[in-house]
């Protein structure tokens, strides 16, 4: 029982750096542009994020500080996709190659500059926020719903309130307007390059923030890499959930789970090597990927780049 309640209650903190890619990605992609930058835009937020957090002693200016590295990346990226029209996988892919080569060089500087032979690293993280000190002792539900960090409640928040915005508002009508068919949606009178632009800045912003998390609220320090492949866990999210903020949710929530569970199976000496456990996230994405073949797709014009003359 003690298990299942320390599995269940860190579900959704690991769940989390999920939710904000998955939430980028999946604006990006109902948009019509694949986001394939989500693993380098977390990178970016969880470096910058830390690097400002430190030297200013401020968690809400680092966090600032990760949403707008995010919305930069974001804006180049749309930039060089949408203008251009090159192909969205090679420019996201380089992107990543690129984002993670640069913080882990500015990191190996800021640490032999400021970090006097070591590794730099934070006096305090975001602590959680308990909403109500009788209700987290409910067994399994109390911690999990009312014992969570502010920002695993901010994605929370954000993922819904895009949910309904997204099927709701005339605004979100015309964004997956924009995604299935631009040619008619620009004929209607919908900018779809402005769309298209602020959409994938905002992406790049709200995934950086899932790299904030981690730096922020979870670990003292940044390390190379440190997100160990969440943004394409998060891609495999969008899928899972097709297309869809409501099943994208429920399907990040799942990717949380089975962290939270590769993370028990190392903590409790069950005799498992903990390279074994490390694999499980990943065995579930392509467990999972498996069963999506030839089942579902994305927005139509995903992927495909719209010039307006043509």
């Amino acid at each position: 029982m003690n298990i299942l309640n320390a599995t269940l209650s860190s579900a959704l903190r690991m769940a989390t750096p999920f939710l904000f890619a998955g939430l980028g990605g999946l604006m990006a992609q109902q948009v019509g542009v694949y986001n394939f930058a989500l693993e380098g835009q977390m990178l970016c937020g969880a470096f910058f994020g830390f690097l400002v957090a430190y030297l200013t002693k401020s968690l809400l200016l680092g966090a600032l500080a990760a949403i707008i590295s995010g919305l930069l990346m974001g804006w180049l990226l749309a930039f060089i996709c949408i203008r251009f029209g090159v192909s969205q996988m090679v420019v996201g892919l380089g992107m990543n190659t690129l984002l993670s080569g640069v913080t882990a060089f500015c990191s190996r500087l800021v640490n032999q500059s400021l970090g006097q032979g070591g590794s730099i690293m934070m006096e305090k993280l975001l602590s959680n926020v308990t909403l109500n000190t009788n209700l987290t002792s409910i067994p399994v539900i109390g911690p999990l719903i009312f014992d969570q960090n502010i920002m695993t409640y901010t994605a929370v928040i954000l993922f819904l309130a895009y949910a309904w915005w997204v099927k709701r508002t005339p605004q979100g009508l015309a964004l997956r307007a924009v995604g299935e068919h631009p040619h008619a949606s620009q004929t209607a009178g919908i900018n779809v390059f402005r769309y298209r632009y602020l959409t994938m800045t905002l992406s790049g912003g709200i995934a950086a923030l899932g790299g904030a998390f981690m730096t922020l609220s979870q670990v003292y320090r940044f390390a190379e890499d440190m997100t160990g492949g969440r943004g394409w866990i998060a891609i495999a999210a969008i899928a899972l959930g097709r297309w869809d903020a409501v099943g994208t949710f429920f399907a990040c929530l799942f990717f949380g789970l089975a962290s939270s569970i590769s993370n028990q199976l190392q903590v409790f000496n069950t005799g498992i090597p903990s390279q074994f456990a490390m694999m499980v996230p990943y065995i579930m994405t392509i467990l999972t990927l498996l069963t999506l073949r030839g089942s579902s797709h994305g927005p139509a014009a995903l992927a495909k780049p719209f010039m307006k003359n043509r």
